[in-house]
This record gives structure tokens, sequence and C-alpha cells, in this order.
């Protein structure tokens, strides 16, 4: 097993409150009283399959990029390279990588077509469910969708983080994961250089707010706005 040099440590409880979320609506629909997890859009017969899109970015841009972390943490059983990347609007898994995991993939109902920036389109008709993703001594779950990725094994997109209330921050290459009793697990990302390239998918939807604490510059993904319906 590849020792990792990325860490993660509980934090005490943060001293400003996140936000409250009573007064938010469906992003659906804008309607109070429910949220769009609760009443998820009806797909209509005929309806196209969900897409998403696809480009190369040089690892020294994705290093500047704000809304990309970079490291490598346990899946499973296994360390994996990952990208954490507020652009994707789905969570990807490398079908090479898929492989050494030994979990049962399930059939999609409906499958998701990804769009390369060559053009070239790759169905995805499979997902692995309730993945164990390790961070320090916290377990995490995650769907990820088998496809190649290049350089990456993983890619955590934005069905994940606003689901468990990740907080990037921008400036240093952390994420801040909210945890039992009112702490914050943080996370650090690989500030390394690579020298490679790495598949990032573009965002579908993000709602997204800039705010300071401490200084420090970040993006606060909101749970119900962040996630598909």
């Amino acid at each position: 097993m590849q020792a990792t040099n990325n860490a993660a440590r509980t934090l005490p409880p943060p001293p400003q409150n996140l936000g409250n979320n009573n007064n938010r609506g469906c992003y659906n629909c804008g309607e109070m009283g429910h949220f769009s997890r609760d009443r998820p859009k009806r797909v209509q017969q005929g309806a196209q399959a969900p897409r998403g899109r696809a480009f190369v970015i040089a690892a020294n841009a994705a290093r500047q990029d704000p809304n990309l972390v970079t490291g490598s943490f346990l899946l499973h059983d296994s360390y994996a390279s990952i990208l954490f990347d507020t652009g994707a609007d789905q969570s990807f898994i490398s079908s090479d990588f898929a492989i050494q995991l030994n979990l049962t993939e399930e059939t999609l109902d409906s499958p998701y077509i990804i769009e390369l920036a060559n053009g070239k389109q790759i169905t995805v008709s499979t997902i692995l469910r309730n993945c164990p993703l390790i961070l320090t001594d916290h377990t995490f779950t995650i769907d990820l969708l088998p496809m190649e990725l290049g350089s990456f094994d993983i890619i955590v997109g934005m069905d994940w983080l606003p689901l468990n209330r990740v907080e990037v921050i921008c400036s240093e290459k952390l994420l801040w994961i909210p945890v039992a009793n009112d702490s914050v697990l943080e996370v650090c990302g690989d500030q390394t250089k690579r020298s490679v390239k790495i598949i990032s998918c573009i965002k579908a939807r993000i709602s997204n707010d800039c705010n300071d604490r401490n200084n420090k510059q970040r993006y606060i993904w909101d749970c119900d706005k962040g996630k598909n319906a």
C-alpha cells in the first residue's frame, strides 16, 4: 500500500454560523417549504440522457484554480489519486482503478453521456454505489461513474461535495467538512507540482457564495442547490 503525504484533522466548531437553510426554497421550482431532493424532477418520456462535458487542463492551471483540490486518500482499501472538483457535476472513477476495488457495478436506469472537448461522446451506463471514502478516521460513502480519467483515479464532484456540506478553502487548497459534535474535518490537499494533465468535468449546476472567514477566501456550496434533481 502506497503512503500518502496528505493529512486531515478534526477542528473544533467554527466560530461563525454557516447559515440557515430555512429561508431557501426548491432549486427546481423556487417554491418555499420543500427542497429539490424531496421532490425530484420527473423524467418525461423521450427525454434525453443526462449529459456532462470534460476537458483537459494543465496541472499548473489546476493548482491555480480555486475550484480544484487534489490529494491521495483511501477509497475502499486502496490509496487513490483524487481530484476534488467543484466544476464536475458528478463523481467519476477510473475504469482501470475500479477493477482493483472488486465492487459490484449497477446498471443505470438512464445512461450518462460525457462529451469531451474534441467532440467525442462517452456513454456511461454503470455506477459503483456507496464506495467508502476514508479521510483520516472518518469514512464517507460516494457513488462513482466509471470512465477513463487519465492521470487521476477519482474525480469527486458536485453530487458529493454539497451533500456533505464541504467548504473549499480557495487560497490554501483545503477542504472543511462538518462532522459529528459540530466539529469540522480539515483535509489538506496536494500542493506539490505534477507534470501531468487531468480531466475535469464542467459544472452542470453550482450555487456559490464567496465569503471571508479569518481573511481566507472560500466558496460555500449550498447543500440543496448543488444537487442534480
